[in-house]
């Protein structure tokens, strides 16, 4: 999505209403950070490629440890948000809004 592109911030309201509210994307960044997500490490990657075959093996029906599953799950979580980043919106109004969890669509005029 190109930086400034008008969207609507979808937010829940009361009695299942959604609210469309006005913002602006600001780009993708770290989270936490001002700064733009990051590229993997060599390690992350390959730490990466071992839980991603953890996990199809469990998609596959082979047995696997749950706990190490879950936990390699945590990290594939971890490592995207690193690598990918947060989207960051801009309302009209020129506070910040951030986050994976937030809902949003292009705003076509």
């Amino acid at each position: 999505m190109p930086l400034g592109q008008p969207v609507e911030l979808l937010i829940g309201g009361r009695r299942n209403a959604t609210y469309a509210v006005p913002a602006r994307y600001a780009g993708n960044f770290a989270p936490g950070l001002d700064a733009p997500p990051r590229r993997l490490t060599d390690d992350e990657r390959a730490a990466a490629t071992r839980a991603g075959q953890l996990l199809a093996d469990a998609l596959a029906g082979r047995p696997v440890d749950e706990l190490e599953l879950q936990s390699q799950l945590e990290l594939l979580h971890r490592l995207a948000r690193d690598a990918e980043g947060e989207p960051l919106f801009q309302l009209e109004d020129g506070r910040l809004v951030a986050g994976t969890d937030v809902a949003y669509r292009a705003r076509l005029d």
